[in-house]
């Protein structure tokens, strides 16, 4: 049985034959069931809508309790810049923040790193933002948008106007020495310098060309992918409050063309996030859906109570699912990866925990989906013992296809 091998808990994911566009929001998105967090990132479904890719709940166990105060609660405030190098779930997702985060032991995550997760509960810096001040000559940057390209260049934009000493790139950026944040550059293999693929001019051309219009700023570059259409070329999305452009995607293809998904420009609209919702970061994916687990509220007062709620989506209705809780462990999280697994690429609760095999016993949760797709389980935070906390993974019984992961934490 799959809960008995586990084998179960997380995957490497499966390869899909299309390219899905994945996308952080501005700001949060509250108001909803589930409120959207701007550090989760969201999937953009074949015929328009959004689905979670990886909720919060997912950030908070991946990063773990990594400025050692006893609580997983170092999830980011928002992801700033994403590209998924390939369909090897966690371990390929390179991010980046607009904060510093505490690291247990020695060191720090900046807000210009891009980074990702080892898949054994560490993070690894792939890009430090010293990597792309030397590269710019420029100082106290912040990336605010990243893509890798397919021959090994690296596209970046920076999250606000910096100063560069490099005589090739005031050069290029006709005789000024202010580089915009509306510029993007490019960091060719092996090249020590980077130059500047897009000018802040050429940028707000791509839009104007785009979307007909005639704006002199698009503000920010916000978001970078790969068009995966037109593998030479890039989209882009932008922080202008301008709405012709807010919550946009463009293709830097043909001069400047509107992205499309199901045939429709990428848009507020289409994403279903509201009229005022700004995009951040951007990529795409090939990676297949994975049912997504959601912890609501994730944390909850042992004195005063109140209904906590496991809820998994995503999942074929009718088929059964099985949850499995584990403590957590502090500071760096428990993860391993199990080759043959499909669904989200780490596995969180600890299988040598004797609570997580204990779990597999509990009648409660052992759940079946329902017509939506849905499976939950609810609970009462009343009487809870204070200060204890449990990881919680769940799989589609007999697929091994395995769910994010999430955290409940009582409080007193």
């Amino acid at each position: 049985m799959l809960v008995r091998s586990l084998v179960c808990l997380l995957p490497l994911l499966s390869t899909g034959a299309a390219q899905d566009l994945l996308y952080s929001l501005a700001a949060d998105l509250p108001g909803a069931a589930a409120p959207w967090a701007r550090a989760e990132i969201q999937r953009v479904l074949p015929n328009g809508g959004s689905t979670p890719f990886v909720p919060i709940e997912a950030l908070a166990v991946l990063f773990g309790d990594r400025d050692g105060n006893g609580i997983y609660d170092d999830a980011p405030t928002n992801i700033d810049a994403l590209h998924v190098r390939t369909a090897g779930g966690a371990t390929t997702w390179l991010l980046s923040t607009s904060v510093t985060t505490a690291l247990a032991g020695p060191g720090s995550l900046r807000d210009g790193d891009i980074f990702h997760f080892d898949g054994q509960g560490g993070i690894v810096i792939a890009y430090p933002e010293d990597a792309f001040a030397m590269a710019t000559q420029t100082s106290g940057i912040d990336v605010d948008a990243f893509a890798e390209g397919t021959v090994g260049e690296v596209y970046f934009s920076f999250a606000e106007d910096e100063t560069t000493q490099s005589p090739t790139l005031i050069a290029q950026n006709g005789g000024n020495a202010a580089l915009d944040e509306q510029t993007v550059f490019r960091l060719d293999p092996g090249a020590s310098e980077a130059v500047i693929h897009f000018t802040k001019d050429q940028t707000v051309a791509l839009f104007n060309t785009a979307l007909g219009t005639g704006a002199t700023s698009i503000v920010d570059v916000t978001g970078l992918a790969i068009d995966p259409l037109s593998p030479a070329d890039l989209l882009l999305t932008s922080g202008s409050s301008n709405g012709n452009f807010r919550g946009v995607v463009v293709s830097s293809a043909g001069g400047g063309v509107p992205f499309t998904v199901g045939g429709s420009p990428v848009d507020p609209g289409l994403l279903g996030v509201g009229a005022t919702a700004s995009l951040d970061a951007l990529s795409t994916t090939r990676e297949m859906p994975h049912p997504v687990l959601r912890t609501l509220p994730p944390s909850g007062s042992s004195a005063a109570g109140g209904v906590g709620r496991v809820e998994i989506t995503g999942v074929q209705p009718g088929a059964g699912v099985q949850i499995g809780v584990a403590e957590p462990t502090l500071p760096s999280p428990f993860a391993w990866t199990a080759a043959g697994a499909t669904g989200f690429a780490v596995i969180c609760p600890n299988p040598q925990d004797p609570i997580f095999l204990a779990s597999l016993d509990v009648p409660a949760w052992r759940l079946m989906a329902n017509a939506n797709g849905v499976a939950e389980w609810s609970f009462d935070y009343l009487g809870l013992t204070p200060g204890t906390a449990a990881v919680v993974q769940a799989t589609v019984v007999g697929t091994g296809l395995v769910t994010s992961p999430g955290v409940v934490t009582v409080l007193p």
